[in-house]
Formats: C-alpha cells, sequence, structure tokens
C-alpha cells in the first residue's frame, strides 16, 4: 500500500496533495519545467542546492472502471536551504515559494536572488551542522 508522505515544514497540506493539481498537456508541463530548470540554475550559481522534480498524477479506480485524469502535473523544484526545504513552482509569468512570495519568471538570476535572500537564517538562529 502507498502511503502519502507529510508536506515539508511549514508547506501548506493542500500543497503535498496531487488532488488540487490540474493534469497539463505535455506542452504545458515542458514549459514550466523549463523554467523551473533556469531557477535551478539561477540558484546553483548562487551555491544553493535545489532538485526539479517531474510530477505525475495517475488515478486508478478498479470498482468501476472508471481512470480519473492521468498525466504530468505542475513540476516542483525542491529548494534545499536552511532550516527547511521549500517549493516552487511556476505557471509561465511567476515562480511561487510555496508559502511565501511570487518572482517574475523573466529574471530567474534576479529571483533566484531573493530566494537564497529568504533562506538564509534569521540573525541569532543556530546554523544547521554540515
Amino acid at each position: 500500500m502507498f502511503t502519502r508522505m507529510p508536506a515539508y515544514p511549514g508547506q501548506p497540506p493542500s500543497a503535498a496533495t496531487s488532488e488540487s493539481r490540474p493534469v497539463l498537456d505535455d506542452a504545458e508541463a515542458q514549459h514550466r519545467l523549463l523554467f523551473l530548470a533556469a531557477l535551478k540554475a539561477s540558484l546553483a550559481d548562487l551555491g544553493v542546492a535545489s532538485i526539479l522534480a517531474r510530477k505525475h498524477s495517475l488515478a486508478l479506480r478498479y470498482t468501476d472502471g472508471i481512470a480519473g485524469p492521468n498525466g504530468l502535473t505542475d513540476p516542483e523544484l525542491h529548494v534545499l536551504g536552511p532550516p527547511q526545504i521549500r517549493v516552487a513552482t511556476t505557471d509561465g509569468a511567476v515562480y511561487r515559494l510555496v508559502g511565501s512570495r511570487e518572482y517574475p519568471v523573466a529574471d530567474p538570476a534576479a529571483a533566484a536572488t531573493l530566494i537564497s535572500r529568504e533562506l538564509e537564517p534569521a540573525a541569532g538562529a543556530p546554523a544547521l551542522s554540515q
């Protein structure tokens, strides 16, 4: 049996479920993936690690023979920064950091700089050990 993974700390519960995410056509999913790849590269230039994840919805209903909508959903960029992992998505116009702000996709380097600043621990907060 599969179990749902818990949401990342600070992530709203609705962001962890695939039921609220619409299935995208392949071209739209690829378009969003490319924008997130640009943000990933810009974050890497600043020394911030991240992981790009494609998401796929698969709905099977064996009792009535009906399958729900299946296919790629919104890709995610998991930004690995203290004190937690943050999830970024895009709609092609803005990058959205879950539970935070939006940043224009027109300048991924500027968005990466602002996101990296947001990830910095607050003054006086204990640093994570490496």
